[in-house]
């Protein structure tokens, strides 16, 4: 307890200590200036802090922190020790008493003086001679005309940090620039000449300067020259000329041109202030003679003007508004004897025509897209209805207040005509007759706006989503609310009745109150619109329809959006609903009232426009790609990547490998122009880069070390890596024949390809041929009947799978699709050759579209064929099928193809079910150009030859293939083949020839008849662009065998 009674002792003690020294300061301070009357009789703390007239105390009582007062000793002699005395004191003014300047380079202690004020010292001379030391934030000096003062540098005024303002009771001031660049607040000063403000910046100037006959120094209008740094500028003239050298200011920083002028004799030429590239403000205001043939006297606005001010300057002729460049513009208090119908403006918003009371004219309806204040002028006539809307609102009728106006609101306003939409993130309220104020504006759910244009278009931040509102307008007297959709939707109609054979109303909703932006037909005939809104139209038929008629078309279509329908009964009185599409298409689309299926807009998707677009990072992906709004990711075609397609793509369309002793290795395909940090991977070692043959947009050239066998192979650049496996093999000079062509033939180690002697036939010349098969063709395929078994051959499906091997499209070529065929027939081959050509379309808008086209030939003579710079032989009666694929718009340049052929085999015999099952016998080899598969049933046998290279835009290239059992049926057996990314063309050759085991009879109990029928099989796809892809791929040796029972004819 003894503790806290000294802690509370000793704080009032220094309480009490701090308030005797405050009391002591302004004590000593008021006897020096001999107030002592003012706070008689004895002097205290309390005392002083009372009074506060000249003092002011902190809300303690105790600390001084204003004084302002008038010095009753004109000998008293201020220094800086008073002023340091105090603690807290922020402001001081002082008045009648001697000034010695040197107060001004002394410092002073006290860090909250704010503001220092002298006013009318008694002295007859002063001079700055130094940079002042007050650290303060306003400095104002105020001299009798008696005091003889000193030009001033404007350079020692540096240190005041907000506003420093000198002035002398009557007479100016002169100002000098020492030449340092300095920044003076702002600046309140008088003075006879110009000042050279080079290299000073100011944030506010106001400059008031004498007549010419005042003893104003003209010269120094050069001056004006050096104002470049002047932010806000104002300026007061007396009987002096317009200081025309401000127009010289190039390069200026003036954001605010504030001018009062008495102008000798009107301008000469009109005012050009497009170099004031920064002004926001321009303002005359009590101008004399400030006109140009009496008419306004600028020409050229500056485009960055925000408000423009021409008053009290006794203007008559009424300007032309559409030279005005800015929104906000007064001319008010001027002569204007009339106005000038139409408003000709597209930029001003609020027009000030307030006090001209010699206007007696009105305004018409152009005026109501700005707001326009005709306050106290003579004006007759009507107000427009954008005006009479809404003078239920007080602030509003105040605007035409002192004219003679009838000024009686119009409560039944039915031109108020409201609609939404949203734009750039923000919900636009727009339409005709909205009012002037955006406080009026009500709405559910609540949502503040804010002036687009007056009248016409208000706007908000808020509900950028798709709302529907119930908006009211507060100034027009009037309680009726309207129901609008910031996200206009497609009209939706519910019901249709007929009223009277010619009137006509829909029920339902997304209509509109603006009957102008409304056409209805009613079997091809003009509904016009007599009352509408939100859910209701109301129309009248330009002719009437048969009574009774059915499937009338109905087209609504409210501004942009149509729906159309069939309405089944125009019966008098008869209401016909109107089904909707499930969820109303969730808005995302237009339902199509027939179908009563969603048609989606762009920014939805799904069978009911249920889900939303997902956009973009850049929606215009860099105006090269497409949006997927499905993934919200760029689809940049062939030649760009990235996420907005800002990288150039490159891909290899085919590789020219050295031998295994290595060498120069010849990427082809395409790879931009740019190749910043270039570099090739073959199986993890570095390809050299040629330095003789640098890289082209189409081929790069480098050189590899030894090797053998396959790699995978990277080409990167630009920050983008192209990478495939086994697309690089090491080139072997050396090819092994199969079964060494079986003793009855001579291979050809170049090729690895047996050339038959005698009537040998087959890739290893183990079989004979024989004629005895039959072929047919029709809609695509071809089948083989040799007696009782029976080989068909089609092509089934052709698929885009990207770098993963996942499928990205899929054709199927065995739905019943139906092909446009020509018949050949070739004299100079004796073959008779069938086309089927197919255009599958992939976008009719862009006319994307591929073409497919399969060929049978019919051989009719033996004779030799080359592919790939291999020769091999087709055999009279065989069939030759080709296929073309033209055209094909890749989803994506990593992107290839896979060509799946299916092969089906029956046999219609019974009584050889026992020996029914399907052998099929695969063989590959790397020391091979050809890949071998052999089925066998019964006693016939099915020999297919694949040489193992792909002709790609006239280049060879290794390819893949695989064989395997269909998993749909088991007597079928699908072949596919994996297709690089063909750009021109790629050609494939497989070789099929179907054979008769040597022990073969025409029944089950006798074998003794040899044949073959030899199909050729080439495939050809012609790509989407003129680039090549080119794909090396050889296979290790292996071996397949696959069981498959086969169904004959008589078990289906």
């Amino acid at each position: 307890m003894d503790k806290l009674l000294l802690s509370i002792l000793f704080l009032f003690s220094v309480i009490n200590i701090n308030a005797q020294d405050d009391f002591a300061c302004i004590d000593r301070f008021i006897k020096a200036i001999k107030q002592e009357s003012l706070f008689s009789p004895s002097p205290t703390i309390a005392l002083y802090c009372g009074q506060t007239t000249n003092i002011k105390c902190d809300s303690s009582r105790q600390r001084v922190i204003n004084i302002g007062i008038n010095s009753n000793n004109a000998s008293f002699v201020l220094d800086t020790s008073y002023l340091n005395c105090f603690s807290k004191l922020e402001s001081f003014q002082l008045s009648n008493f001697y000034l010695d300047d040197n107060i001004f380079y002394s410092p002073i202690v006290s860090q909250s003086l704010n503001s220092f004020t002298i006013i009318s010292p008694t002295i007859n001379s002063f001079t700055l001679s130094q940079q002042i030391k007050l650290n303060m934030s306003i400095l104002k000096l105020s001299f009798t005309d008696s005091t003889n003062i000193s030009p001033i540098t404007l350079q020692y005024l540096q240190t005041v940090k907000q506003s420093i303002e000198i002035s002398k009771q009557i007479g100016y001031i002169d100002y000098i620039n020492n030449g340092n660049q300095v920044n003076l607040p702002s600046l309140y000063i008088s003075s006879s000449s110009i000042p050279n403000l080079k290299d000073i910046e100011i944030e506010y100037l106001q400059l008031t300067v004498p007549a010419l006959t005042g003893g104003f120094n003209i010269s120094s209008f050069e001056n004006f020259k050096s104002f470049e740094k002047v932010k806000k500028f104002a300026y007061q003239a007396g009987a002096n000329k317009y200081p025309i050298e401000l127009h010289s200011l190039t390069n200026n920083i003036m954001e605010s041109l504030d001018m009062s002028l008495l102008v000798s004799t009107a301008l000469t030429s009109p005012l050009d202030f497009t170099m004031f590239t920064s002004l926001k403000k321009l303002k005359f205001k009590g101008s004399v003679n400030l006109f140009y043939n009496s008419n306004l006297p600028i020409s050229l606005y500056p485009q960055s003007l925000e408000e423009f001010d021409f008053i009290q300057n006794s203007l008559t002729n009424f300007p032309d508004l559409s030279l005005i460049k800015s929104p906000l513009v007064s001319l008010s208090d001027n002569s204007f004897t009339s106005i000038i119908n139409p408003f000709n403006s597209n930029i001003i918003k609020t027009l000030d025509l307030s006090n001209n009371t010699k206007i007696t004219n009105s305004i018409d309806d152009s005026f109501c897209k700005t707001i326009v204040y005709l306050k106290n002028n003579g004006m007759n006539g009507t107000l427009p209805d954008c005006i009479k809307c809404h003078l239920s609102d007080s602030t509003i009728a105040s605007w035409y207040s002192g004219n003679n106006y009838d000024l009686t609101p119009l409560i039944d306003c039915t031109s108020i005509i409201p609609k939404m939409k949203i734009s750039n993130g923000n919900t636009y309220l727009y339409g005709s007759n909205l009012g002037f104020l955006a406080t009026s504006i009500k709405s559910i759910p609540s949502i503040t706006f804010q002036i687009d244009t007056p009248s016409i278009s208000f706007y908000s931040p808020q509900y950028s989503i798709s709302t529907l509102f119930n908006i009211s307008f507060t100034s027009s007297g009037s309680n009726k609310q309207f129901t609008v959709s910031n996200d206009p939707f497609y009209p939706t109609p519910k019901s249709i009745t007929f009223k009277t054979n010619l009137k006509v109303e829909f029920i339902g909703e997304y209509f509109s109150y603006d009957s102008s932006i409304i056409n209805i037909t009613i079997d091809s005939i003009n509904c016009i619109p007599i009352e509408v809104d939100f859910y209701r139209i109301l129309c009248n038929l330009t002719s009437s329809i048969i009574e009774n008629s059915s499937n009338l078309p109905i087209t609504i279509k409210v501004d942009n959006l149509s729906s159309s329908l069939k309405l089944n009964s125009n019966s008098i009185g008869v209401i016909n609903p109107i089904e909707n599409c499930k969820d109303s298409c969730n808005r995302g689309g237009s339902c199509n009232f027939e179908t009563l299926k969603c048609q989606c807009d762009q920014l939805h998707f799904g069978e009911y426009c249920e889900n939303k677009a997902i956009q973009c990072q850049d929606p215009t992906c860099g105006g090269i790609g497409i949006c997927d709004i499905k993934t919200g990711q760029c689809d940049c075609g062939l030649l760009f990547t990235g996420v907005n397609c800002e990288l150039p793509a490159h891909w290899v369309s085919s590789i020219e490998p050295p031998k295994e002793s290595g060498g120069i290795v010849i990427l082809n395909g395409y790879f931009s122009n740019q190749h910043s940090n270039l570099s090739v991977l073959i199986g993890g070692e570095t390809c050299i880069i040629s330095t003789t043959s640098l890289p082209t947009i189409s081929n790069i050239t480098c050189s590899i070390g030894a090797g053998v066998g396959i790699k995978n192979i990277s080409v990167s650049q630009n920050t983008v890596t192209w990478f495939s496996n086994s697309m690089f093999q090491y080139y072997n000079e050396n090819f092994n024949c199969p079964n060494d062509c079986s003793n009855h033939g001579n291979c050809n180690s170049n090729t690895g390809i047996c050339s038959c002697t005698g009537d040998w036939s087959g890739f290893d010349c183990s079989s004979k041929s024989n004629q005895q098969t039959n072929s047919t063709i029709d809609n695509g395929s071809v089948s083989l009947n040799n007696q009782d078994t029976i080989y068909s051959i089609s092509i089934y499906k052709l698929i885009e799978i990207d770098f993963n091997g996942d499928i990205i499209k899929e054709f199927n070529f065995t739905n019943n699709l139906l092909w446009d065929q020509t018949i050949i027939n070739d004299q100079t081959t004796n073959s008779k050759i069938i086309k089927y050509n197919k255009q599958i379309i992939f976008n009719a808008i862009t006319s994307t579209s591929t073409n497919i086209t399969t060929t049978f030939e019919q051989v009719g003579q033996t004779s030799e064929r080359n592919f790939a710079g291999v020769t091999f032989q087709l055999e009279k009666g065989s069939i030759k099928l080709s296929i073309s694929i033209t055209n094909y718009p890749y989803k994506n340049y990593l992107n290839s193809l896979q060509l799946l052929l299916k092969s089906n085999t029956t046999n219609n015999n019974n009584d050889c079910t026992d020996d029914n099952d399907t052998n099929l016998e695969k063989n590959q080899s790397q020391n091979s150009q050809l890949d071998y598969i052999t089925i066998k049933n019964v006693d016939k046998v099915l020999k297919g030859r694949f040489i193992n290279r792909v002709i790609s835009d006239d280049r060879s290239t290794f390819i893949t293939n695989s064989i395997n059992q269909s998993k749909s049926s088991s007597n079928e057996i699908i072949i596919t083949f994996n297709l690089p990314h063909c750009t021109k063309e790629c050609l494939l050759d497989p070789d099929f020839s179907v054979l008769v085991d040597p022990d073969f009879s025409t029944s089950c109990g006798s074998k003794s008849r040899k044949w073959v029928i030899p199909v050729a099989v080439v495939v050809s796809v012609v790509g989407f662009l003129a680039l090549v892809l080119l794909t090396v791929l050889l296979y290790k040796k292996n071996r397949i065998n696959i069981q498959i029972r086969l169904k004959t004819l008589r078990d289906k």
